[in-house]
């Protein structure tokens, strides 16, 4: 059996002038679903979010989404795009926790249409909860790696889904590899840019990869926390709320320096 084809970069497949494809206008952004569970996910993922747009804030070629659809086409085994009985492409759509893409405007937008943007994202992070994690670090993970995006990260703010609690992947030869974390950084809280050895000649990706990092990973988890049984997927939370340390950046109010408006 033919190995399924794992695109190298960030980049899209061929699109056909002839397809129909609807722009961001037209595609939608809003799927009625639930918010993040509760505090746990929805703090780091804040932080996360609006550290990376804080960080990015003077680049216009620099875009940060959160949560929000990321528009794409889907590919066969081969790379090329699975078309419907009409000889249009079949679209769908995921929304990353946080992602973030180089080489494209530095503006507002209610999607990411990639066959639009010109490109896939090239750093995706995920926070795990209790609803979503199995998916996260599964599904969601075998997609970007298809895609190509060239890293992804994983956090588990209550250290109750995976091991170690923050987990880095890079593209190598179209599969994701475990970013090794340095020495002295395995815990939950540690200074996370030191969890990536990668190479810094890409300093816009490093500044990511430690930014993002650095948000996680500023909640400390419950100490009374106890791991998922088998067949059972909600650990039991005994009684501490997570404690947020350092300076809490507005979630409402990001610094809007540099940033081009649509």
């Amino acid at each position: 059996m033919a190995q399924p084809a794992h695109r190298e970069s960030a980049s899209i497949p061929r699109i056909d002038p002839a397809w129909d494809l609807p722009t961001e206008a037209e595609l939608p952004f809003d799927d009625g679903q639930p918010l993040p569970d509760g505090d746990f996910q929805r703090d780091p993922l804040s932080y996360a979010l609006y550290g990376l747009r804080e960080h990015f804030a003077a680049r216009t070629d620099v875009a940060v989404q959160g949560d929000m659809f990321l528009h794409y086409l889907v590919v066969d085994d081969s790379g090329e795009v699975v078309l419907n009985d009409k000889g249009q492409p079949v679209r769908r759509m995921v929304a990353p926790d946080v992602y973030v893409t180089f080489g494209v405007p530095n503006r507002k937008r209610n999607s990411f249409v990639t066959w639009d943007e010109g490109k896939m994202p090239d750093f995706v992070l995920e926070v795990l909860s209790f609803s979503t994690w199995r998916h996260d670090i599964s599904a969601k993970k075998a997609l970007y790696q298809r895609f190509g995006v060239p890293e992804f990260w994983v956090a588990d703010p209550v250290s109750a889904f995976v091991e170690p609690p923050v987990q880095g992947y890079r593209l190598v030869a179209g599969v994701y590899t475990p970013i090794e974390p340095l020495p002295g950084n395995r815990g939950f809280g540690a200074r996370c840019w030191g969890w990536s050895s990668a190479s810094r000649t890409d300093s816009s990706a490093y500044a990511t990869r430690k930014r993002a990092a650095t948000f996680t990973t500023s909640m400390e988890p419950p100490r009374h926390y106890d791991k998922p049984k088998p067949g059972n997927d909600k650990p039991k939370l005994h009684g501490r709320r997570p404690k947020l340390h350092g300076r809490r950046l507005n979630a409402a109010r990001p610094k809007p320096s540099g940033v081009l408006r649509s």
